[in-house]
């Protein structure tokens, strides 16, 4: 009780941080959300006011994240990893709510710095499709961490480049020299103690350019990387990256690129 009464003060008369702030804020939204996390541990300090559409609407995207992130490695799957009774709720969700989300499945060897194999495994490649879903849950997730750093709002104008992280693009040279810049980061707080294992980011605003980067890892075994530019001045730099959002208040965050069709944060169109 004491604890819905904190988050109810915390967004009295607030706007909602998601869509453009123009919406006044009736639920609490958590960034990242409670989903990614083991036996009921989240990060303190990121509960964020946010309207009921913003909130209710992606929790198919959520478990999607949360299912790929907490599965194994980056894009592989333990044979040996025995799933927890929360990972297999979130399959069942992610069964229910998308088209098969993996490519490719093949055998692979996971090996040591030294060469010798200590495992096996399936190396799983997305589908483009759970690639723009995943996508579009990381935009929502730079909105929020942008404005814990900053308690300003991102209005309509910003526009928010999102790069999926696996280790199927940890050799980007761009996104590399990015995180060497970005220093040493921000790590999840459980109960006074850091869990570095579940969440972790790094985070830097210029503020001549006002552009800002956001590089997040969850479990160790993925994440993404945001590229925020304030006022849309910097095309050249967005370009960069595989996805583009904006938010207003009638849609929300939302894709501008690729230009095609897609489900937005409200969850995905069932066929």
């Amino acid at each position: 009780m004491a604890r819905g009464s904190a988050h109810r003060r915390m967004r009295e008369g607030k706007p909602c941080i998601l869509c453009g702030g123009n919406r006044l804020s009736e639920d609490t939204e958590h960034a990242p959300p409670k989903s990614l996390f083991h036996d009921k541990q989240r990060p303190q300090g990121y509960e964020f006011p946010s309207c009921k559409r913003c909130n209710k609407g992606p929790a198919p995207l959520d478990a999607l994240a949360a299912f790929i992130f907490m599965s194994g490695r980056t894009e592989a799957l333990l044979k040996t990893a025995a799933f927890t009774e929360h990972q297999m709720n979130l399959a069942r969700t992610v069964a229910r709510n998308f088209r098969p989300i993996f490519a490719k499945v093949e055998n692979a060897d996971i090996k040591s710095e030294s060469g010798f194999i200590i495992a096996g495994a399936k190396l799983l490649e997305l589908t483009p499709e759970a690639s723009k879903h995943l996508a579009t849950w990381s935009a929502k997730q730079a909105y929020a961490y942008w404005y814990h750093h900053t308690k300003q709002i991102l209005s309509k104008d910003a526009v928010v480049g999102i790069d999926i992280l696996t280790k199927c693009n940890e050799d980007d040279d761009f996104a590399n020299e990015v995180a060497r810049l970005l220093g040493p980061g921000h790590s999840m707080v459980h109960a006074k103690k850091p869990v570095d294992d579940q969440f972790f980011y790094r985070f830097v605003r210029d503020e001549v350019t006002e552009v800002s980067f956001v590089q997040a890892v969850y479990h160790k075994n993925g994440g993404f990387f945001a590229i925020i530019d304030e006022k849309n001045h910097h095309p050249e730099v967005l370009e960069k990256t595989a996805h583009r959002f904006q938010t207003s208040d009638n849609k929300g965050i939302h894709r501008i690129f690729p230009k095609e069709r897609s489900a937005v944060l409200y969850g995905p169109r069932k066929s």
